[in-house]
């Protein structure tokens, strides 16, 4: 993958949740030049609050597989970072629905939640191996895991 500099025009992801505002994001992006793969990845921090986003795009034949949001979101992560993974479970009330996975960080003390949603699918799938495909997380000082109903509010602000 070779790095490449982008600016919030080359993301087409927006998210606004808690404290956390659109304007905050920092943005990077990588490019496969033998397959194609791109990924544009928007970050927040205000506060307590800390939130990351990637929008994984794959072109021809190239799929991604079903995952879990935990081994999606897991990948996200620092590798030393200890994620504890609770309650998982679907979002509808979009055009794609939206699978989320609660977690928790102990040693940075913060509740989470990981989201995975399939934007666009290979023609020839039959609506089932994405080839764009958001995931992420969103994050906040506490111990209670984040519940379905606020998963919900957090998939929301999430826009592409």
């Amino acid at each position: 993958m070779t790095v490449q500099s982008v600016t919030a025009k080359d993301v087409p992801i927006h998210f606004a949740y808690g404290t956390i505002k659109d304007a905050d994001a920092r943005y990077s992006g990588a490019e496969s030049g033998w397959s194609g793969f791109t990924v544009r990845r928007a970050s927040y921090r205000a506060g307590d609050e800390f939130a990351t986003f990637d929008l994984l795009r794959s072109i021809g034949d190239y799929v991604f597989p079903r995952r879990s949001t935990s081994t999606y979101v897991g990948e996200l992560l620092k590798k030393d970072m200890k994620a504890e993974w609770g309650r998982t479970g679907e979002l509808f009330g979009s055009a794609r629905p939206t699978e989320f996975q609660s977690f928790l960080l102990p040693d940075a003390r913060a509740t989470c939640v990981g989201l995975q949603r399939p934007l666009a699918d290979h023609p020839d799938s039959g609506g089932n191996l994405p080839q764009l495909l958001l995931i992420g997380f969103y994050c906040r000082a506490g111990t209670d895991p984040i519940e379905a109903e606020e998963a919900r509010q957090i998939a929301g602000a999430v826009h592409t």
